[in-house]
């Protein structure tokens, strides 16, 4: 998956941000059978994602080249506001 990455002098810096972009691209749900294009957003024991743990993960997420998992979670959010639910 292209996305951001960074290269410092640094290599403590180096390497703690290729740990880190591993471990967050493994969360990536996409490709699963019968489900949208997603990423973990929330406690691992939940099978879900959620809005709070979404809008602090997303922009990260898009430097990471997961834009088409940005706008499939978006959509699955905004389909449930409805006026029945008060639009929360």
């Amino acid at each position: 998956m292209p996305g951001f990455g960074i290269q410092s002098s640094n290599d403590f810096l180096n390497e703690g941000f290729a740990w880190a972009k591993e471990v967050a691209l493994s969360h990536v749900m996409t490709g699963l059978r019968g489900s949208i294009p997603w990423y973990w957003c929330g406690l691992l024991d939940r099978v879900s994602f959620y809005i709070r743990d979404f809008v602090h993960q997303a922009p990260a997420a898009h430097l990471l080249g997961l834009d088409v998992e940005n706008l499939t979670m978006l959509r699955a959010y905004a389909a449930t506001q409805t006026a029945e639910r008060q639009w929360y």
